[in-house]
């Protein structure tokens, strides 16, 4: 499980309209251990930013050294962005401050796209694919090398290691499809780590208080 670093359970973990979910601000994070994956990645988020300035981290892998930008979400001067190896895939629009958004991605060889409450952004068809690195860390609401951080709120975010575009519907209408679709038959070879209610844990790499 990941631990609250910087964080008080008692004020910020708050109950919201998408059920339980971590409010960052600015200066706090969550490390998620054990979590090097290789091959086709994708990320689920549900957040309500404050602040998009600068390059906060909002769930990301990445490394203190080149190359610096490997998966997840992360601003890039001030724009909210997808990251594949070396390089940002960025939405259609950025989102709007204040108010809940459900950020997805997808990051494979010859497509890496980021969607905003459903909405695609330009397709980035790079041959480029993750390479695991056991010295990269995954952290929610950190990116790594800076330190930079997210402000905002986060609810139930995960990362599987595989192509899941066509789970995008179910994902973009309820936060609580992500751990029913840990539950679903198809192939992976890292649990998806998240977080789904204080002092809670669903599954392995999950995320408990």
């Amino acid at each position: 499980p990941g631990t609250l670093t910087s964080m008080d359970p008692a004020t910020d973990w708050v109950m919201t309209e998408k059920g339980w979910a971590l409010d960052f601000d600015g200066s706090d994070y969550v490390p998620i251990p054990n979590c090097d994956l290789s091959g086709p990645i994708t990320v689920s988020m549900w957040f309500k930013p404050r602040s998009l300035a600068g390059n906060s981290g909002w769930f990301c892998r990445t490394k203190k050294d080149t190359p610096y930008i490997q998966w997840g979400f992360k601003c890039q001067s001030g724009n909210f962005a997808m990251m594949r190896p070396s390089a940002y895939v960025y939405p259609a629009a950025n989102p709007s401050l204040n108010e809940w958004h459900h950020a997805f991605g997808v990051s494979r060889a010859g497509r890496h796209v980021c969607y905003i409450d459903g909405v695609p952004g330009t397709v980035d068809t790079s041959a480029t694919e993750i390479v695991g690195d056991p010295t990269q860390s995954t952290n929610i609401g950190r990116y790594e090398y800076g330190p930079s951080y997210a402000n905002g709120v986060i609810g139930m975010c995960a990362v599987w290691n595989a192509d899941m575009e066509w789970a995008l519907p179910h994902l973009a209408r309820d936060p609580h499809a992500i751990p029913r679709l840990a539950a679903v038959p198809y192939p992976l070879t890292a649990a998806p780590p998240g977080f789904a209610g204080r002092n809670r844990i669903i599954g392995g790499g999950l995320v408990a208080a």
